[in-house]
């Protein structure tokens, strides 16, 4: 009975060591066809790919979202900048304050 014991035992080491010897011997030839390609060593499979249904780029409401923030703080800062910079004089009470002259006539807008 401990010779059984004693040979399945040794069976189940040598089993395990063939197996742990044959995944060595298959990363050995996959680093070799590595360094074959000319491709860094440091390069290693962590796990299988997979696929998600679930859409990761892009996404529809926080682009949307962000669009419209963006839009609405770039138009008004150029709003503001441009009326900032506008030096025209554009009402008669203008005209008068700068220039003190009287104002004779002036054109409406239609």
């Amino acid at each position: 009975m401990n010779l059984a014991l004693r040979q399945e035992r040794d069976l189940n080491f040598w089993i395990a060591s063939y197996q742990t010897f044959s995944k060595r011997k298959e990363e050995v030839e996959i680093d070799r066809a590595i360094q074959r390609k000319n491709f860094s060593a440091d390069v290693s499979i962590l796990s299988d790919a997979s696929y998600s249904a679930e859409l990761l780029y892009p996404r529809k409401l926080i682009t949307l979202l962000l669009g419209l923030i963006v839009g609405f703080v770039t138009g008004c800062s150029l709003g503001f900048i441009l009326e900032y910079l506008d030096h025209t004089l554009k009402r008669p009470g203008e005209v008068e304050r700068y220039a003190a002259l009287p104002v004779i006539g002036s054109i409406r807008r239609f």
